[in-house]
């Protein structure tokens, strides 16, 4: 009873420093929103979402045209040549000028329409990706949280076993002292009871890394104590939309963010040729200029302020530009672009296969962690039942010790498999929808 004692004091104190305020609660959907707002890579997507949104406003801007206002001053002073007849004078000059002006371009063989265009393909691409990247974090957020919540399981079957073999050790020492027991089995028994506090140690450490790591992973306080809530679990069953293969493939093409965005990019490669190409032809521009000169000191003795409220003029040009020779700019320009479409075009062939590979694998561990949970589910049963068979035989005087030692020992080793094999297939169903990309992350969190 005294090991007993200090192993108890051990555990205690081990959590002493954290458990001297009250531990916070943490439930999946916490975790998820808590990576979704702090994640950097994640908010660093985010960011190449808001600066898609300012590239599709410029390209709206393309077809408006631009303006400005101008306002000046000019002052000279030096030698100035009067006329053939007359010496060299010096001459101190000042002239004042202001204008509104606007340009438009009426034609550039439509690469502002294919650059606008590219702008509402690269924005949905740039969404795509950015709901990937938090199915992605998803699915990272809860294989940690699952993983602390299986070990924490573990952990209590590690618990109760302790238990169990310290009043086991109870009843048998007083076995051996009516004589109705040997010596052995007491001593058979303290080991299994100190075997059971080692793998309680274990447990413990293991808990306790698996939830460093998600602490980690969320960018929480390490010195601070939590909770880990355990969800709701639907129960462990294979679900319809996971029966056969061949649709999961085709829901897979249709529905990953990813495999999307490629696509969408594809198109916005499309228009970046068909831009290159315009280079080659005519740009047709209109300009506009409204604005007023003036000089002190003025040979018509009118002043400054008349001259610049009365001496307004304007002027409209029409101005057509035809590239003769760029020194092979545009057919540089042509060439990339052609190039970049056909490499997004291998790419989309290569996304395409590792999709369909990933999801037949997903989908092949899906059926065998829910074999393996059927079969762990039987096996606890079985291992129930023996261990109680063993428990009421050795209490009678029927069994022996070492049938009871393995049936007990049996019975752990099927609980603690039973419940890996549930958390197992519980995170592969998460796996399965993420390789198809049916895993909502509106369904955890509120993506702002």
């Amino acid at each position: 009873m005294k090991s007993t004692a200090l192993f108890a004091i051990l555990l205690l104190s081990a959590g002493s420093a954290l458990a001297q305020s009250s531990p916070t609660k943490l439930n999946l959907q916490q975790a998820v929103q808590l990576a979704v707002d702090k994640n950097p890579d994640l908010q660093k997507i985010r960011q190449n979402v808001n600066l898609a949104k300012a590239d599709y406003l410029r390209a709206i801007g393309a077809f408006l045209p631009s303006a400005g206002a101008s306002l000046g001053a000019t002052y000279s002073n030096g030698s100035q040549y009067i006329a053939p007849t007359l010496p060299v004078k010096n001459s101190e000059n000042r002239s004042y000028r202001w204008g509104f002006n606007a340009n438009m371009n009426l034609f550039n063989s439509l690469s502002d329409l294919k650059g606008f265009t590219s702008s509402e393909y690269n924005l949905e691409t740039a969404k795509l990706q950015f709901g990937r990247s938090v199915q992605t974090t998803v699915l990272d957020v809860t294989s940690n949280f699952l993983l602390a919540l299986q070990r924490q399981e573990l952990l209590k079957i590690a618990a109760e076993d302790l238990s169990y073999q310290e009043e086991q050790l109870k009843k048998i020492t007083e076995m051996t002292r009516l004589g109705s027991r040997p010596m052995v089995d007491l001593y058979n028994q303290q080991y299994a009871k100190a075997n059971a506090e080692l793998n309680l140690i274990n447990a413990q450490k293991n808990f306790e890394i698996a939830k460093s790591d998600l602490v980690a992973l969320l960018s929480l306080d390490p010195t601070s104590e939590y909770d880990i809530e355990a969800p709701v679990l639907e129960g462990i069953k294979t679900d319809e939309q996971f029966s056969s293969l061949v649709p999961l493939l085709s829901s897979a093409l249709n529905q990953r963010p990813d495999y999307q965005a490629a696509k969408i990019g594809l198109k916005s490669r499309e228009n970046a040729v068909w831009q290159a190409w315009a280079n080659y032809g005519p740009s047709l521009d209109l300009s506009w200029n409204w604005g007023a000169n003036a000089a002190s000191p003025s040979s018509t003795g009118i002043n400054v302020p008349t001259q610049l409220s009365d001496q307004r003029a304007y002027s409209v040009s029409l101005t057509l530009s035809v590239p003769i020779f760029d020194r092979f700019q545009t057919n540089y320009m042509v060439e990339q672009a052609t190039v970049n479409l056909q490499n997004s075009q291998y790419d989309l062939e290569k996304m395409e296969k590792t999709i369909q590979i990933g999801v037949k694998q997903a989908w092949l561990d899906y059926k065998s962690y829910k074999k393996a949970y059927d079969a762990s589910e039987a096996q606890f049963k079985a291992a129930s039942l023996l261990k109680e068979t063993a428990q009421e035989r050795y209490n009678v005087g029927a069994g022996s010790y070492l049938e009871l030692a393995n049936a007990t020992k049996d019975f752990v080793t099927a609980a603690s498999n039973l419940t890996t094999s549930k958390y197992q297939f519980e995170f592969q169903k998460k796996v399965l929808e993420f390789y198809i990309g049916s895993l909502n992350p509106e369904d955890y969190v509120n993506i702002r």
